[in-house]
């Protein structure tokens, strides 16, 4: 049922535009007050005459803002040609004695335009007569009205409702400004008989305060009701009851109601909220109980909306003004602590936040019952790092990716993970020469500093492993590479702090460094030992190389210069020993250099078309490749014995024990298998593909085939669609597209797929093959964000630009409206089930609604039965807890709500991604996984939801995580 706004303001005389900015001073709010104010008492008195009742005397009071005003007159003339200067007030008043009127929930109309609450208070006329003067030109009447009242039972998160037909006081006149006002009132007594009997033992709460037992309410009190837009006689009203007290007859706690909504509560029995009261800390209070924010599945019920507006103090009941979220600092702080919100344009007004957001119970449920397994990773880390591939035995490999260290079964197909030690990047990788042992290091995270973990491949998860805290926290930066020694005692790690010191440990006995020396003050990319002599080996990077040798008896470490020759000084970017003890380095001009302890012997200019990124030895023959993509096999003169061309160009390559295989991994994220190579005959095998961050590009968007729950595609900043099928966790189908892709999206039917890139161009895709069925022209400005109705008719497209269009896909794509009114650019978007309704969020936390297909603005009371198809949009109320608290919570990027609404996913710029219970309430816990090794850009639950995809943003890779119930 719609809801209307509770003062009925209408023009009269002028239109919006001719108000004047003078008419929001100081001076002419105190009027505006004064005449509110007079006009309840004017209400109140004729309530009183025609109930028999006396009043006293009664101390008005009223909130207003001006600049809010100003603002949101501004913002709401571009949709409404009415005045908006009114819309602002508060009208609920405390009266002294048994007669007092109030508010069951905040008023609407003092919300400003972007859904802020105008806290504010107007000054208090300073004279009595000027309140009664302002009554003067304003008359009360009486009308029997019908008032649909609906109570939210906080316990069980049920909702009852029933009709009361009531005399209901009217007070009509007009404020400074020429416009018009109603106020409506009546008895809550008689408003109250429209519950069921079996409610009188509950609790009354109106306006987050507790009137006792409602059976005990006082017959003196009265309620502002509100009016159904566009009906004279109807009107709505809502409270909030709490858990049924004995009767003082029975003694016992009041049965059920019969006619009862089902919540999302219901399948609980009441033995499970008894336990749940009896386990909570606070359960028992002797002091008046606040009541509960918990909320329908359904958030945006109208009853659900009306009894918690003054918690949530996000919703505008102007006929079609949008709203925008609360701001994080307004969500963060505790019960007690005041809260600056932004009130209009520029002005931050302390108040006080509302406790019931804060002391919300979900029938026990303090983390969701669901929890994440992640079951694969597709993507590694190959950016900025070298020979971060290892094999471990012929069929298991070892790599890294985001956080974590993969093990990856080559037979089966499958993967374990070294997880939840790292707190960032992984950026470095060895193998033990017995193959038991894996150490990798990471980048610092925040100011716990860099850390390298050593732990077995064969089980991954256990608790198996040794920790090494690197350099002097922040000062460490990251650890740039490790490298054993031949026999496995010593490990040396490079450290990324400005003297990139070498740090030597003696790794099975002390977590302590046996010894430490500056590396170099450029960067060192990479350090290798002399598989012949324990106690020697080589660091290189930029412009440099140094050899080196140390004594384990006293800790020193004796380093000399490379010694280049005549030529040039590279960048050395790859080092391999020789059985003679020679090695060969590879350079960022694409030489192979071969040296003699730190003397170079001999140099093959012109290797590689480019810089040589990997070299691998076995026995007398060695493999260089590097930014040309070409692998080749060459004996220990540099000779040239065979090659293999690849993609994209290598970063790692390493042999497995008998040398028959040989792993690279290329630039775009994809790993390969040669075999043959030795024989001249190479095969090529592609044991991973993904998508490339070679240049810090993002996986920018996910989304789930609604057919096939095994089905889902990714696109990029690489230009790339991909098909993924998650039960065999493999790649089906892939395509490149013109620019940046940005945003994807599956039809209802699962048979098309829609991308859009940072250009504006959209495709619409065949689902089989990605194959294009229909291409939009070039334009700007860039896409962000789409969706399909879940009638499949129409598509919508947010856009860099600040707007939505929204295309008839059954029309050959024509736009049939653009949605505007965003002061940045949409991020996400959301369709009712009906696909009557939109609700969009820009970057900015702007919510707004839309009324489909014509894209106009819509109230919240419009879409208060909306039943949301998918929930993405992170700025809205049933997702405030998703935020975090303090000025140093990270932003949350993404969030979806998964099928069965028990529970939704959500993913943020450090890297977590987390599970929340359904919905989301402020201060509730969460549980937490960390893998990505940058922001999380997208989350997305399967079909049936099975399972979770997440996508990170500079780690470019898509994780696959398994949805159980505990």
């Amino acid at each position: 049922m719609p809801v209307s706004r509770p003062v009925s303001v209408r023009p009269l005389g002028r239109q919006p535009s001719e108000l004047d900015d003078d008419e929001y001073q100081p001076q002419q709010q105190r009027k505006i007050a004064a005449s509110l104010a007079a006009a309840r008492r004017r209400a109140s008195d004729l309530d009183d005459e025609l109930y028999g009742r006396r009043t006293r005397p009664a101390t008005s009071t009223s909130r207003d803002s001006s600049v809010g005003r100003k603002r949101g007159a501004r913002e709401d003339n571009d949709h409404r040609s009415m005045p908006i200067a009114t819309e602002r007030f508060s009208h609920g008043e405390k009266r002294n004695g048994p007669s007092k009127l109030a508010s069951p929930s905040p008023s609407p109309s003092n919300m400003n335009a972007r859904g802020s609450p105008d806290c504010a208070s107007a000054p208090v006329p300073d004279r009595a007569n000027e309140s009664a003067h302002d009554a003067d030109g304003w008359t009360t009447t009486t009308v029997k009205g019908a008032v649909h009242v609906t109570a939210l039972l906080k316990d069980t998160d049920e909702r009852v409702s029933g009709t009361a037909k009531v005399k209901i006081v009217c007070s009509e006149g007009c404020l400074p400004g020429d416009v018009g006002v109603k106020v409506y009132a009546a008895p809550l007594v008689q408003l109250l008989q429209a519950l069921p009997e079996e409610l009188r033992a509950s609790e009354l709460f109106v306006d987050d305060k507790s009137m006792g037992v409602l059976e005990n309410v006082d017959t003196g009190a009265r309620v502002q009701v509100h009016s159904v837009a566009g009906e004279s006689a109807k009107f709505v009203f809502a409270v909030v009851l709490g858990q049924a007290r004995p009767t003082k007859a029975a003694g016992t706690v009041s049965a059920k109601p019969t006619n009862l909504r089902p919540g999302p509560l219901s399948r609980l029995n009441d033995d499970d909220i008894n336990d749940e009261e009896e386990d909570a800390p606070n359960a028992k209070s002797s002091g008046p109980r606040t009541p509960s924010s918990k909320q329908h599945d359904n958030a945006d019920d109208p009853a659900v909306g009306l009894a918690r507006k003054t918690g949530l103090r996000t919703l505008v009941a102007a006929s079609d003004a949008p709203v925008s979220s609360p701001t994080k600092t307004a969500l963060v702080n505790d019960d007690d602590a005041s809260v600056t919100s932004g009130c209009g344009s520029g002005l931050d007004i302390k108040r006080k936040p509302n406790t019931s957001i804060r002391t919300f119970r979900y029938a026990g449920r303090s983390t969701p019952s669901e929890s994440l397994v992640l079951e694969h990773i597709h993507g590694y880390r190959m950016r900025d790092t070298a020979n971060n591939l290892v094999y471990v035995d012929n069929d298991t490999i070892v790599f890294t990716a985001g956080c974590v260290g993969v093990v990856h079964d080559l037979a089966h197909n499958k993967q374990r993970f070294f997880m939840g030690k790292h707190r960032d990047d992984v950026v470095s990788l060895c193998l033990h020469p017995a193959r038991t042992w894996v150490a990798s290091g990471d980048m610092v995270a925040r100011d716990d500093g860099c850390s390298v973990y050593i732990w077995d491949p064969r089980s991954p998860d256990a608790r198996t492993h040794v920790h090494i805290r690197v350099g002097e926290k922040k000062l460490a930066r990251g650890v740039a590479a490790t490298a054993f020694s031949p026999d496995g005692q010593w490990l040396a790690v490079i450290g990324m702090d400005q003297e990139h010191t070498i740090y030597i440990y003696d790794w099975e006995k002390s977590s302590k460094p046996m010894t430490k020396v500056a590396g170099h003050t450029d960067a060192i990319f990479g350090v290798t030992f002399n598989p012949h002599a324990a106690t020697e080996f080589v660091t290189y990077g930029v412009k440099h190389l140094t050899y080196w040798i140390f004594n384990p008896l006293t800790g020193a470490v004796d380093g000399t210069r490379g010694v280049f020759g005549p030529r040039r000084v590279p960048s050395i970017l790859c080092a391999a020993f020789l059985p003679d003890g020679s090695y060969v380095t590879g350079s960022h001009a694409g030489d192979l250099l071969v040296w003699r302890t730190h003397t170079a012997t001999a140099v093959l200019e012109c290797a590689h078309r480019g810089p040589v990124f990997a070299i691998a030895s076995r026995a007398n023959t060695i493999v260089t490749s590097g930014k040309d993509g070409r692998i080749v096999l060459r004996d220990s003169m540099l000779r040239e014995l065979a090659s293999v061309q690849v993609e994209s160009g290598v970063r790692a390559l390493c042999f497995n024990a008998d040398a028959s295989r040989l792993l690279a991994g290329l630039e775009d994220s994809v790993i390969v298998e040669i075999e043959g190579l030795h024989d001249g005959t190479p095969r090529v095998e592609k044991i991973m593909a993904a998508h490339s961050a070679a240049k810090l590009e993002e996986v920018s968007a996910v989304d789930v085939n609604p057919r096939r729950d095994a089905e889902y595609v990714t696109v990029g900043d690489d230009s790339k669609v991909i098909k993924w099928d998650a039960k065999h966790r493999k790649m089906t189908a892939i395509t490149d597209l013109p620019g940046r892709l940005r945003a994807v999206a599956y039809s209802p039917d699962g048979t098309i797929i829609a991308v859009g890139n940072d250009s504006g161009g959209l495709y619409l895709l065949h689902t089989d093959d990605l194959s294009q069925a229909w291409t939009h022209p070039h334009r700007e400005p860039g896409i962000e964000t789409m969706r399909f109705s879940p009638s499949g008719q129409y598509l919508a497209v947010g856009t860099r630009g600040c707007a939505v269009d929204v295309y008839d896909v059954r029309a050959r794509m024509h736009r049939v409206a653009r949605c505007t009114g965003h002061e940045s650019y949409v991020t996400h978007i959301d369709w009712s089930a009906d696909s009557r309704h939109m609700q969009t969020n820009a970057a900015d936390g702007d919510l707004r609604f839309w009324a489909m297909p014509d894209g106009t603005p819509a109230a919240p009371a419009a879409v208060a039965d909306a039943q949301w198809s998918t929930y993405s949009c992170v700025r809205a109320p049933p997702v405030l807890g998703i935020w975090g608290g303090g000025m140093d919570a990270p932003d949350v990027t993404t969030v979806c709500r998964n099928p069965a609404h028990t529970c939704c996913a959500s993913g943020d710029d450090s890297a977590l991604v987390k599970l929340h219970c359904w919905p989301a309430h402020a201060n509730m816990p969460s549980k937490e996984y960390l893998a990505h090794g940058a922001h999380v850009t997208k989350v997305a639950f399967t079909a049936k939801g099975s399972r979770l995809i997440s996508t990170g943003g500079m780690d470019g890779c898509v994780m696959q995580w398994l949805v159980r119930q505990e």
